[in-house]
């Protein structure tokens, strides 16, 4: 069974009968991650004979034992971290493509939980890296993530959606890759570099970089994290955690276009100031 690596997280990929079509495209998914380490996480897909209602957004609820309860519109599912298995329901009726996407959204939700559970957290955000350094872009929707990755000449993409920030023994922050693209399908490396900076991205006239203070680096990237549980020490957790990041890394308001490299503003002759209190 092959297994699989995105940010601090090893996990495998089966399916109950009838379901390797679903397995087989998680699989062809999560390709270009294939580890040797054993996964410490097994995801189960399984589809159901009825249809199944849902929240629009995927939802966790933990119970006392640590277990979460996920809900989604098509899928409900159960992922039990002290055991490191998870599994999923698809409701009945769904077209094929739509099953898969179900699945790889459950995959994505369980792979969320799981990396916060190890330190990290899941962004909703695009990732560069150049000179040996991960930048990371991020922003409401059409604030520029898609174009960023797509405009800017780099040494890898991490990813134009969606990328997992860890922090290193040492105390710095890396960045990972993950396969999860936007609609535009932009294909990724799956590879990690140290983090080096954390940008808000402003589409403008002209190119400029301006430090921001933490709380308001906080504050923004708060709606960037793709976040799915509901009990209130989780979110504790990933308020602490994102405070520690806007205090290790470089967090800028970048203004950007088309036509100035990024990198112009992002590689300063005098480096930016850290973020202040």
């Amino acid at each position: 069974m092959p297994a699989f690596r995105i940010g601090p997280v090893t996990f495998a990929v089966t399916g109950a009968s009838g379901c390797d079509d679903l397995v087989a495209t998680a699989q062809r998914c999560h390709e270009a991650f294939l580890t040797s380490d054993t996964p410490d996480l097994t995801v189960r897909l399984s589809r159901s004979k009825r249809s199944l209602d849902g929240p629009r957004l995927p939802l966790a609820e933990r119970d006392g034992h640590g277990a979460y309860a996920l809900r989604y519109l098509g899928w409900r599912g159960v992922y039990a971290p002290a055991d490191g298995v998870a599994q999923v329901e698809l409701g009945a009726g769904a077209p094929a493509a739509l099953d898969h996407k179900r699945a790889e959204s459950f995959v994505r939700a369980v792979i969320g939980i799981a990396v916060e559970r190890a330190g990290g957290l899941s962004l909703h955000a695009a990732g560069l890296v150049t000179e040996g350094h991960a930048h990371v872009f991020y922003g409401p929707s059409g604030a520029g993530k898609t174009t960023i990755a797509r405009t800017f000449a780099s040494d890898a993409l991490l990813s134009d959606d969606h990328v997992i920030l860890a922090p290193a023994a040492s105390g710095r922050w890396t960045a990972y890759a993950t396969p999860y693209g936007g609609r535009e399908g932009t294909p990724c490396h799956a590879t990690s570099a140290p983090l080096a900076t954390l940008a808000w991205l402003i589409q403008h006239p002209r190119l400029s970089t301006a430090p921001m203070r933490r709380t308001t680096a906080v504050g923004a990237l708060l709606g960037q994290v793709i976040h799915v549980s509901t009990a209130p020490e989780d979110s504790a957790t990933v308020l602490d955690r994102l405070a520690e990041l806007a205090r290790r890394v470089r967090c800028v308001e970048l203004r950007f276009n088309r036509q100035d490299s990024i990198w112009t503003a992002l590689r300063p002759t005098r480096p930016l100031e850290a973020a202040h209190a």
